[in-house]
């Protein structure tokens, strides 16, 4: 149990230091505080480890150079944002529809929008459901390329 009993906590990067088995607990600390009194409590925090808070968080904010480029809940991101992955020969097809795109010799791999998926389905790709962090990386990415 977390030694306050508050309504809300704040925290900067409460995991930053701890190893992995240690943050799964953390994060079941979160979920335990957080159901004691259903609706009633939040947890907020930074973080650059979001793999490791995958399970832990409902509603995401990314940021970029201090401004919000995306936010909403994770499932909800989660059915706006879809993972594609396809061979090297479809690549150059697919990337007019992805908001970030990674590629090498053999494949490439990014983030698009749900609405683009059948088209995305034509290159013959493959489209998954995207993790936390593979949606941060992409959003992260998008937001990187807007800058230049």
């Amino acid at each position: 149990m977390l030694a306050r009993d508050t309504e809300l906590l704040v925290l900067d990067e409460p995991a930053s230091s701890l190893d992995p088995l240690a943050r799964d607990v953390l994060c079941d600390l979160f979920r335990e505080y957080l159901s004691e009194r259903d609706g009633e409590r939040s947890v907020l925090f930074s973080t650059h480890n979001i793999a490791d808070m995958e399970y832990a968080t409902d509603h995401a904010i990314f940021m970029a150079n201090g401004k919000v480029i995306e936010q909403g809940f994770v499932e909800d991101l989660k059915e706006k944002y879809i993972l594609v992955h396809g061979d090297a020969e479809n690549a150059d097809k697919a990337r007019p529809f992805m908001i970030s795109f990674s590629g090498g010799r053999t494949g490439f791999e990014g983030i698009a929008l749900a609405e683009n998926a059948e088209m995305l389905r034509a290159y013959d790709t493959a489209v998954e459901t995207p993790t936390l962090q593979q949606l941060s990386v992409g959003i992260l990415r998008k937001a990187e390329e807007d800058e230049k």
